[in-house]
């Protein structure tokens, strides 16, 4: 191998090689290739075998080391120099990696650094790391450092271990990798052990660790590897199969199975049986199958173990997918300790647990499945077709779960969202009611009524307990026809029931013989029985007698409910009332005298009532009727004002247009109060504009207390217009309906008023300072269709300047000034009109001294012949906009608006534009 040049291949014939001493370690420095199993005599272009035990490569002897052996092979480049190496066929086994110069400690087989490597249909198996028993181990079988590994073709990487002894911590049992390791072509890692001392153990196949740790795996087995092997052993092991950690990254792709692998045979904690990804690291399990590996193997181990199948803590990372990646069948202990994740511990997925499920048959595989944390976990069951009368009980943690679909006969599926660990119990169940009990006093039901879901084939177990002063009364259970007895009674007040669930039972309670329960009678009635607790024979009668003792309250019928239901006496004779009941079961009979006083008053004048003044005594919640008479001719369909206790009382019918019915229901003493005084109304005509109004114009009379209400419905022209109302000395101005009329209701007349409405527009009139009118400013009232009219006219040193009058923002047409210098404005109301009347320009036509004002290139100009003046600018509201001194000519800039301009003693409205 020293004399190879880069490139070259190494060809080796079949048989067993040992290094001479002095060279220790199989040293490969260059790229070159490596094959085994030829024939000495074949040529160079001949095949070799195929059988990698062919040609076995050993480690060296140590001299004096009482046959102790170092590392069989090293590959090491340099950090500027990557080599590139393949080895192909052979095997390499017996190496101990504790006694090399180089990287003690690391790959007893097989130590790579600073190479590109492919082993392919290489065995490497029965090498150590480490046999030093205090120093750590890494990599019983390889060693893979600061450079790119690719196991491939069939290779075996079995019986390995990374510590043969002592306290020192193993890592990697099989392979140690801080660089980048693919892992695929059908190749096994197994029965490889990382620690087989009292130290620590991580990765029995495979330690994959560090940030720039990367691990790919597919087409490949992990398979019966451990990372601590020591019955007796009491420290930590994590990843039987592998163990990705300190910020690892690692991908197990389709075809990758990680199997029967422990993570401890010993008595510390175990994580992760299969794989352990932890600190930081990341897990993509894309494609394969994790099964049947445990955490803690050891039957007498107390300490806790996490993860069965997978181990994945709360640093890392772990993804994978339902459809193609499995991890089931696995334990996470077999000892006594607290055991977390039978599959997989991870805050990304959880456990569930699929039951043996006798007659029904499932699609799922009876096992424990990992589940990704929010996913849906579904599966099927059918019912064998001897049972399909039977119900499925399903339960998710003791919860019942329903289907999600019937698939039809006997077949049923399910689905649940996964947010914790599940275990499901499947079976048939029987749903058992037990009924209230309510009209059975003195018995006691445990547990409560209601529905009780049990598994068929279960016992199901209530009782009833009675009170002491109901002896001779007993229970009578049924379920159906089937009468049940007791299983067991207990000082002759405690029933006890048991029930064989076998199908859906609805169970009946009764009593041989039935309880009459007679509330005391109250006040003003006396009761005519034996007494007030009676017992009867079932489906027999009850008689009893209730009198009433006030000859005033003779004619009030006492109200009796029995269980909650008014019931009539069969006879009554003079306060005497007879009631005979049918007893059925518990009766519970309450007795009320309930009544009320109801005051009628003398009637007004213009009213008679059918009832005679005075007090009337009624039953409780009866109705007590009376009827009103108008008896003035012009006060025809207008009703009394009729109050009860303070409220108005509404007739409830009406016969011709003077008698009136009221009805009102006693649940109080009550005070009747009639009021028949009346106001009249006075209805004016309302104005053309008006289409029709309600009701028509005139005289009006109604009674004291009572509204009156009218409606008007504009001309459809006007229908934009506003009203006003005037009755008597108040104005009121109604708002428009969504059908365009107006309707106003008076309430509290107690005097005769006038009523009258009409439509208007509103005109708002702004003139300028310098114009007279022979009408206010501001807003005036136009009635639609009349015309406003009014005149204007300058001051008296403008007249010179025709007005500009601007309405609803166009500019009206002057009538010719008249000879007294007013013009006369006549304006059609149509609608609501705004009118500016201003003089334009108002400016420069004043006096010669006079200040001159005026809007000039959007800027107030200011002009003083008579020198400094002081001119204050103030908004319409008041708000000073500008204060100077001005001497000659000067601009004052201005938002667009109209301002009041004070310049020394003249004062102008002024609009800038």
């Amino acid at each position: 191998m020293s004399a190879a040049a880069d490139g070259d291949t190494i060809r080796i014939a079949k048989g067993n090689y040992h290094t001479a001493n002095a060279r220790g370690a199989w040293q490969v420095a260059k790229s070159v290739t490596i094959i085994g199993g030829y024939d000495e005599t074949e040529d160079a272009a001949g095949k070799p075998s195929e059988n990698p035990s062919a040609t076995i490569l050993y480690g060296n002897r140590i001299p004096d080391g009482n046959g102790k052996t170092t590392r069989v092979m090293s590959i090491i480049g340099t950090a500027d120099r990557i080599i590139r190496v393949t080895v192909e066929n052979l095997t390499m086994t017996g190496g101990n990696g504790t006694y090399d110069v180089y990287a003690s400690g690391r790959g007893g087989g097989l130590y790579n650094r600073y190479s590109e490597t492919v082993l392919r249909g290489v065995v490497i198996s029965g090498n150590t790391a480490s046999d030093d028993g205090s120093n750590d181990a890494f990599g019983g079988g390889i060693c893979n450092e600061m450079a790119v590994l690719t196991i491939t073709g069939n290779s075996v990487i079995r019986n390995n271990i990374a510590s043969a002894g002592g306290v020192g911590s193993a890592f990697g049992g099989g392979i140690s990798n801080s660089g980048r390791l693919a892992v695929d072509g059908n190749t096994r890692i197994e029965n490889n052990t990382a620690s087989v001392g009292t130290g620590a153990g991580s990765g029995g196949g495979i330690f994959s660790s560090g940030e720039t740790a990367k691990l790919f795996v597919s087409h490949s087995v992990i398979i019966g590897n451990k990372a601590v092997d020591n019955p007796s052993g009491d420290q930590e092991a994590s990843g039987g199969g592998i163990d990705n950690t300190a910020g690892a990254y690692a991908e197990l792709a389709v075809g990758t199975v990680v199997k029967d692998n422990i993570a401890t045979t010993g008595l510390g904690t175990g994580f992760g049986g299969g794989v352990s990804n932890t600190f930081a690291s990341t897990l993509l399990f894309f494609a394969g199958l994790v099964t049947s590996n445990t955490a803690i193997s050891n039957l007498s181990n107390t300490a806790e173990a996490r993860g069965g199948g997978i181990y994945n803590d709360n640093l890392s990372t772990l993804e994978w997918e339902d459809l193609t990646a499995f991890i089931h069948s696995n334990t996470a202990t077999a000892g006594s300790g607290t055991s977390t994740g039978t599959d997989i511990y991870s805050k990304y997925a959880y456990n569930v647990f699929f039951p043996v499920v006798e007659h029904i048959t499932s699609d799922r595989e009876i096992r424990t499945h990992a589940v990704k944390n929010g996913g849906t976990f579904w599966f099927t069951l059918k019912t064998d077709s001897d049972y399909k009368d039977q119900t499925q009980l399903v339960l998710a943690n003791d919860r019942p779960l329903t289907p999600s679909d019937s698939m039809g006969d006997g077949m049923y599926q399910y689905t649940l969202t996964i947010t914790e660990d599940v275990v499901f119990y499947i079976a048939f169940k029987s749903i058992i009611t037990l009924p209230d009990i309510p009209l059975m006093p003195g018995f006691t039901l445990t547990p409560d009524p209601g529905e009780y879901i049990t598994r068929s084939d279960d016992t199901f177990t209530f009782s009833l307990q009675k009170e002491k002063k109901y002896k001779g009364i007993e229970p009578v259970v049924r379920i159906g026809e089937t009468l049940l007895l007791p299983s067991g009674i207990e000082g002759d007040t405690i029933y006890r029931y048991s029930l064989l669930a076998k199908e859906d039972a609805d169970i009946q309670i009764t009593t041989n013989r039935h309880v009459v329960m007679l509330s005391d009678p109250p006040q003003g009635l006396s009761l005519t029985t034996d007494q007030p607790l009676v017992y009867a024979t079932a489906n027999n009668t009850f008689a009893f007698t209730l009198n009433v003792t006030d000859d005033q309250f003779k004619h009030i019928l006492p109200t009796v409910l029995v269980n909650g239901i008014s019931t009539m006496p069969t006879g009554k004779n003079d306060g005497s009332y007879r009631y005979i009941l049918d007893i059925r079961g518990y009766t519970d009979v309450q007795i009320e005298f309930k009544h009320h006083s109801v005051t009628v008053p003398y009637s007004p004048m213009s009213v008679t009532m059918n009832r005679v003044p005075g007090r009337y005594d009624i039953q409780s919640d009866s109705a007590f009727n009376f009827t009103l008479t108008v008896t003035d001719s012009k006060l025809a369909d207008i009703a009394p004002f009729v109050a009860v206790n303070g409220s108005p009382l509404l007739f409830s019918g009406k016969q011709g247009s003077f008698i009136y019915l009221y009805s009102l229901k006693t649940t109080e003493d009550v005070l009747i109060r009639i009021e028949a005084d009346y106001y009249a109304v006075t209805f004016a005509a309302p104005p053309e504009s008006v289409a029709a109004v309600t009701p028509e114009p005139g005289e009006y009379f109604a009674f004291v207390g009572t509204d009156f209400t009218f409606t008007l419905n504009p001309k459809e022209q006007y229908l934009d217009a506003y009203l006003e109302v005037v009755a008597g000395n108040d104005t009121i101005y109604p708002v428009r309906d969504s059908n365009g009329q107006f309707t106003m209701s008076l309430s509290g007349l107690r005097k005769d008023i006038s009523v009258t409405a009409f439509l208007f527009y509103k005109v708002v009139i702004h003139p300028s300072i310098f114009i007279d009118m022979d009408i206010l400013p501001g807003e005036h009232k136009v009635v639609p269709g009349s015309d406003l009219i009014f005149k204007l006219k300058p001051y008296e040193q403008y007249t010179n300047i025709v007005p500009t009058v601007i309405v609803n923002g166009d500019i009206w047409q002057l009538p010719p000034v008249e000879s007294d210098g007013w013009y006369t404005i006549s304006l059609p109301a149509t609608k609501d009109t705004d009118i500016q009347i201003q003089l334009l320009p108002e400016a420069s036509l004043f006096p010669a001294n006079a200040v001159k004002m005026y809007s000039s290139g959007g800027s107030l100009a200011i002009e003083s012949a008579a020198g400094e003046i002081p001119v204050t600018v103030t908004t319409l509201a008041g708000r000073v906009k500008a204060r100077q001194k001005v001497t000659g000519t000067k601009s004052i800039a201005l938002p667009a608006g109209i301002y009041i301009v004070r310049a020394g003693i003249e004062t102008r409205k002024i609009t800038v534009r």
